[in-house]
């Protein structure tokens, strides 16, 4: 009612003799002073509102002309539209994507192949519905991909160019990877800008390539997309294949090893048996991933999986997989053949299922590790660890006790456990991408120092955390990781290189990248404090956990000096050398996940499937990931 009287009088024209309206209000059919109790009929205050004018001087002193008297009153709260309230433009229907777009997006994100799409009836009926044209041909769906294929990278260079535009660096990170199918090698290039990724797609590599053909190669994909390796790339980073470390002698900006894969060959060496295979895989290049794993040997990697996955070994033949050193291989195989018993067999999973749930009021799964992927070694005994009781249990109600560990298998068992876990969650956290040079130092020191407090019981710890100094110290770039160090205020892992190799690696990447600017800011710090009591959590806090140094005047001065070049003038914490260098991953984890979702279209239906479209569809994938799907269509 409140609502139909406001419509009524200012709606409808009832203060059109005048805004005397704003001093009275409407209640059913009466006509209510607001300043006091006097009531007039509504309808003699429709018919003329010289009585409602000759109460308001009379009574209340109010006239006509008073200031402000002319204001129309704003509705009741009640009546206010909301700006929630639906809008013409609310119904209005987004705009449909192109026909190009949803053919390549059935290829790139689902997976179909150019002849499912274009056999499938139900996606042209869906087409037509929708005002497209079906089409039945492979070809001319092929076709249509092809041109958002084109509009998809003109739009990744426009990124890029704005981001280039913008003043920022790049990194890019590389690596080789082997089709199972015909052999055929491809090198991925990944372009890291400041929170954000490009996906350069697939370069087909031919067995007679050299690495300096290899790097023309990879200058012309770059500059395809408006880059140059030497002005706007800061650090290459690949794996230690030999073909890959002269590339990266040959290239003009700095070269990192992948520390993922520094981690992975430390883990392979003391926990695999040496022999021809494992040579081979440090020829031939490193830490790819096999596209058709079994479900035996454990599941598929997730290419959509962003991050807290390490690769773990190169392919290789499957026939012939590799074998653990003997004091593990015993142990391990027991629990092998205990999960298998369990996972392969319905009836006996069920007793385990009921044990565990007696035990625990929960209910747990094995997990069967990958004979290629030290991961998921971790993964199957953590958890059987974990259902040890139930195990047990299930084992004697089964009269299979003769299968059980024994107490020092069991010490072993655990001992491995013990060494892997700090592993996993250093290479969780190497996945990420916040981490950075500084911290992936960090993430080393704390890996070397949790083996350290385990080597005085765990034989197996001290090998590892030998290993893994020697590895790191010779694959490590001292000069970069000190310098990246030195800017956030903390001290290298590793003995911190020389002031003079600080100061000439910082004159040559601001003479590089930043060749006509000079200014002389100020050096500025901060300092940060993170406790936490799982292992996760410490990491955490030692990668940001500060230590101040005391450095002589000459070399602050020589680093702010040339650290100002390109930079702003509010300070070294502002300078574009500090962002580019930040800017550099530590691993090449996204060739790996690029290797993997092209590993998705290589399959028994894509045997025919091209350099070039293989290329295209790569490329897509990653490009979707960035721009998501309108889901109103």
């Amino acid at each position: 009612n409140e609502y139909k009287s406001y419509l009524r009088v200012h709606m409808f024209g009832y203060h059109r003799k005048g805004p005397v309206w704003q001093y009275f209000t409407i209640q059913d059919n009466a006509v209510l002073c607001k300043h006091c109790s006097k009531t007039y009929k509504l309808k003699t205050a429709k018919a003329s509102t010289s009585p409602l004018w000759f109460h308001l001087r009379s009574a209340h002193s109010i006239q006509r002309d008073t200031p402000g008297s002319f204001a129309i009153e704003p509705p009741p709260r009640a009546c206010q539209i909301s700006s929630r309230m639906p809008n013409v433009k609310s119904y209005q229907r987004p705009p449909k994507p192109s026909q190009q777009e949803l053919y390549a997006r059935l290829a790139a994100q689902d997976r179909l192949s150019f002849d499912q799409i274009a056999s499938s009836r139900f996606i042209r009926t869906s087409m037509e519905s929708r005002g497209y044209t079906g089409h039945s041909s492979g070809d001319a769906v092929k076709s249509m991909v092809v041109g958002y294929y084109k509009v998809s990278k003109d739009t990744t260079r426009i990124e890029i160019w704005k981001l280039k535009f913008e003043g920022q660096k790049f990194a890019i990170s590389l690596d080789e990877w082997s089709r199972n199918s015909n052999n055929k090698k491809h090198l991925t290039i990944n372009v890291h800008g400041t929170n954000t990724w490009f996906n350069l797609g697939l370069i087909r590599i031919l067995i007679t390539e050299t690495p300096r053909t290899i790097l023309e190669m990879i200058k012309d994909r770059l500059l395809e997309f408006g880059l140059t390796l030497k002005m706007d790339v800061v650090a290459l980073v690949s794996s230690d294949a030999d073909y890959l470390m002269e590339l990266g002698r040959l290239a003009p900006c700095e070269h990192i090893v992948c520390l993922s894969h520094t981690l992975h060959m430390c883990l392979s060496e003391s926990l695999y048996q040496p022999k021809e295979y494992f040579k081979q895989i440090k020829k031939e290049g490193s830490c790819s991933l096999s596209s058709n794993t079994s479900d035996d040997e454990g599941e598929a990697y997730d290419a959509n999986d962003g991050a807290g996955f390490l690769p773990d070994m190169a392919s290789y033949d499957t026939d012939s997989p590799p074998q653990l050193v003997p004091q593990i291989e015993v142990v391990v195989r027991k629990v092998r053949r205990i999960v298998s018993l369990f996972r392969g067999s319905s009836a006996k999973g069920d007793v385990l299922q009921a044990e565990i749930l007696k035990l625990t009021g929960k209910q747990y799964n094995l997990e069967r590790d990958c004979r290629t992927r030290w991961s998921t070694l971790y993964s199957m005994l953590k958890a059987f660890f974990n259902m040890k009781d139930g195990i047990t249990s299930a084992l004697n109600v089964l009269n299979l006790s003769y299968l059980q560990l024994s107490d020092a298998e069991c010490q072993t068992a655990q001992s491995l456990v013990q060494c892997l876990e700090p592993f996993k969650v250093a290479a969780d956290y190497l996945s990420q991408a916040r981490c950075t040079l500084a911290s992936a130092d960090a993430v080393i020191e704390f890996l070397h120092k949790q083996l350290s407090e385990m080597a005085h019981m765990n034989s197996l710890a001290v090998e590892l955390k030998n290993d893994l100094l020697a590895r790191y110290q010779k694959s490590a770039h001292q000069e970069l990781i000190s310098l990246a160090k030195y800017l956030e205020g903390k001290d290298p892992f590793l003995p911190k290189a020389s002031n003079k190799a600080c100061v000439h690696l910082t004159k040559s990447l601001s003479t590089r990248l930043f060749p006509a600017e000079e200014e002389q800011p100020k050096d500025e710090t901060a300092s940060t404090a993170v406790t936490d009591l799982d292992l996760a959590g410490k990491l955490h806090a030692f990668v940001n956990k500060e230590r101040h140094h005391d450095e002589s005047d000459t070399f602050l001065k020589e680093i702010n000096y040339y650290l100002s070049r390109g930079g702003n003038k509010g300070g070294t914490g502002n300078s574009s050398l500090i962002q580019a260098i930040q800017v550099v991953p530590p691993t090449c984890l996204q060739s790996q996940r690029a290797f993997a979702a092209a590993g998705c279209f290589v399959t028994d239906l894509g045997t025919r499937l091209s350099d070039k479209s293989l290329e295209m569809l790569t490329f897509l994938h990653f490009f979707f990931k960035r721009i998501p799907a309108d889901n109103k269509f």
